[in-house]
């Protein structure tokens, strides 16, 4: 045995009997960096076990999601493990995996889960989410991120979609967007992002099929035009929303960042119930969600817009009050941070 298998063997047993966690919190991250690409079957096992033999219950759905990250189509073998998971009622994170190891196999059975399953709207919110982006069916279409926010399932679409034969549309593998002469600050940032997104797509690329959708693609003028309209954004992230938008909201290290085609509706849950009605009364008209992690949502604050830039902030959700903390002096340099 060499010293990397037994490094990882030591690392496994650790993960396994820690009741510890914050410690089983680190070694799971700390064996999906280090063997996650170089022993992907084996760091598959090793977790698959920890969720099922470790003591530290609570952190299951850490493990999961991690585990949904890694698995790929040739991985069927897993598909028991995410079914099990769904019983047992760990679904938010299973569906994603489930959907990477069996595909159109598990249609049928996910539709079913939604009209028969679990009552949680957040289990089934991410089981239509997942299924949107395994089809390419816009099902989750003008709804908050974050299912926990959804006023109701959209279930008529599923089920119009199922009605027609879980149609799929075909994957889009053709990413035209590039910067080949950058010049301003903003250019030269968005230049070096698109080069990472670029190979996360190459990475997550199986076949026919793009499981990382992060692509950068440029809107149309009405839809600037609407949030011109609403709100009087600062000249570097109004550029960004114009040249630059995200075209899905899964972008860099676990951060969603919203383009232009969704930044209003995505103020739901935030600021108000919809765009038509007012702000909660714990809002700031100045606060403009820009993007979430874990549904803690990027603030920028436009009190404190120069015109050019303004601060931008996080806050966590679900705590009876906003507080926010900084997390960068601008956009530019929130951008840069990613």
């Amino acid at each position: 045995m060499n010293r990397e298998e037994r490094d990882f063997e030591e690392l496994s047993a650790k993960l396994i009997s820690t009741t510890d966690g914050s410690e089983y919190h680190e070694l799971v991250r700390k064996i999906v960096k280090k063997y996650g690409e170089k022993k992907r079957k084996e760091t598959l096992l090793t977790l698959i076990q920890a969720v099922k033999e470790s003591e530290v219950r609570h952190a299951r759905s850490f493990v999961i999601a991690r585990i949904s990250e890694l698995v790929n189509e040739d991985d069927a073998e897993i598909a028991p493990f995410f079914y099990e998971m769904i019983a047992q009622g760990l679904a938010y994170w299973s569906f994603g995996g489930l959907l990477k190891v069996e595909g159109e196999k598990c249609y049928a059975f996910l539709v079913d889960y939604l009209q028969n399953g679990d009552d949680s709207k957040e289990n089934k919110g991410s089981a239509i989410i997942a299924l949107s982006e395994h089809s390419g069916e816009a099902f989750n279409d003008n709804l908050p991120s974050d299912p926990a926010y959804w006023q109701v399932l959209p279930m008529e679409k599923v089920l119009e979609w199922q009605a027609q034969g879980y149609r799929r549309k075909e994957p889009q593998n053709e990413f035209p967007f590039l910067i080949t002469n950058p010049q301003t600050d903003l250019e030269k940032v968005m230049a070096k992002i698109e080069q990472v997104l670029a190979k996360e797509r190459e990475f997550w690329k199986v076949n026919s099929y793009q499981y990382n959708n992060a692509v950068l693609q440029v809107p149309q003028k009405q839809v600037i035009e609407k949030i011109k309209e609403r709100w009087r954004l600062p000249a570097v992230y109004l550029t960004f929303l114009e040249c630059y938008s995200p075209a899905r909201e899964t972008f860099l290290k676990g951060i969603n960042l919203y383009g232009a085609n969704v930044l209003i509706e995505r103020q739901c849950g935030y600021a108000f119930d919809s765009p038509d009605e007012e702000f909660f009364a714990e809002w700031n008209a100045d606060w403009v969600v820009i993007g979430d992690e874990d549904a803690d949502p990027y603030i920028l604050d436009l009190s404190k817009s120069d015109g050019n830039e303004a601060p931008i902030y996080k806050a966590p959700h679900g705590a009876g009050e906003w507080e926010l903390d900084k997390v960068a002096d601008s956009f530019q340099s929130f951008l840069e941070q990613l």
